[in-house]
């Protein structure tokens, strides 16, 4: 499954959808920085910039049955990406996700991978592919 995450009611499924990764983990992050040629004047020029972030995480799931946990792992492509923090000093872990916060400003979207905003990323849309 795979959906794009754009505007306020694709955010809320992704939080409703994901459970914001409740005590998930970031097992694999790729920054990917594109450059063009801009032949006029001879020299490379950014073109963009992708967030890629493999996360493991716990879905509870309730049925008629009963509740029970379903190990995920969800491939998070951030697009567009303007602004991005990873933060990790000796003795912390950024890629411990008790929670992730997300919301739209501006027509861009903002994802805080945890409260203390170790990993934070601006970007134009998201992708979510499970």
């Amino acid at each position: 499954m795979m959906r794009r995450i754009r505007t306020p009611d694709d955010v809320a499924w992704f939080l409703r959808h994901t459970q914001a990764f409740q005590g998930g983990r970031v097992t694999d992050l790729h920054v990917h920085k594109q450059h063009l040629l801009d032949e006029s004047s001879g020299r490379e020029v950014a073109a963009g910039t992708v967030l890629t972030a493999m996360i493991r995480y716990e879905l509870s799931i309730r049925d008629i049955e009963g509740s029970y946990a379903a190990n995920r792992v969800a491939k998070l492509t951030m697009k567009g990406v303007t602004d991005f923090s990873v933060f990790e000093q000796e003795g912390a872990d950024f890629s411990e996700i008790s929670i992730i916060h997300a919301d739209t400003a501006g027509g861009r979207l903002r994802l805080w991978f945890d409260p203390q905003g170790e990993l934070y990323v601006i970007c134009d849309e998201a992708e979510i592919e499970e």
